[in-house]
């Protein structure tokens, strides 16, 4: 599984994020004016995080470029309803944590944290959203991985400490900057590795991202031809 931390290492990888570093490091110092580009690159980063993940899942042993096609707001939606489902889940750990107290706050907390992995992976394997909120199949998910989730649960906690560690002592934003992206990735990257690795506990079968766009893509069409007709 280390192998899947150090995919971002590539060449691909390492030229977007020195780009977006760059460009993320000027849109920051523009302060009110820069808000715009700061979204953009975000909404960008993240989807690119995504097909990094579909690569990873289909098996690819080399990392997609970013295109245009990534970059789609219409087709890619994944990172905006990842970060719906953060938001709700946190205010509904805020509701809970004022009207039923600290431990029953803090403990949905911890259990919404926990299932954060299985929610992206199946953001990666389902076909439809819907599976993402379903407790139930985040539970197969977590079944299926076995063992091997605790270590994505761990990359996952460990990351975001990281990041925060970066954000509090280092003092260049070029370097946080950068840093934080390639932890992002290898989260991905990872929380894809251990998907492919246990395709079969999973009950996956390999295809590559090509193959299941195209037939994403024939899927909404039927329901689009059944919708008019």
């Amino acid at each position: 599984m280390t192998r899947y931390l150090l995919m971002p290492l590539g060449a691909t990888p390492l030229i977007l994020v020195a780009v977006f570093t760059v460009i993320w490091a000027y849109a920051i110092k523009g302060g009110i004016l820069g808000i715009p580009v700061d979204i953009i690159l975000v909404s960008w980063f993240f989807k690119y995080c995504y097909a990094l993940l579909d690569a990873v899942v289909a098996g690819h042993d080399e990392l997609p470029v970013l295109s245009v096609e990534m970059l789609n707001p219409v087709d890619e939606q994944r990172p905006l309803l990842q970060a719906t489902m953060v938001a709700l889940g946190f205010i509904g750990c805020w509701w809970v944590y004022h009207a039923a107290g600290p431990v029953a706050g803090l403990g949905l907390g911890a259990l919404l944290l926990s299932a954060l992995p299985a929610t992206v992976a199946l953001l990666a394997i389902s076909d439809s959203w819907v599976h993402a909120l379903s407790p139930l199949a985040a539970g197969r998910v977590m079944k299926g991985l076995g063992w091997t989730y605790v270590g994505v649960l761990a990359i996952t906690l460990g990351g975001a400490a990281l990041i925060l560690v970066l954000a509090l002592t280092v003092n260049s934003i070029l370097v946080i900057l950068a840093l934080s992206q390639l932890v992002l990735m290898a989260m991905f990257c990872f929380i894809g590795g251990a998907i492919f690795e246990n395709r079969v506990d999973l009950q996956l079968a390999t295809r590559t991202y090509g193959e299941r766009v195209a037939e994403r893509d024939e899927r909404h069409h039927s329901d689009d031809r059944g919708a008019v007709l």
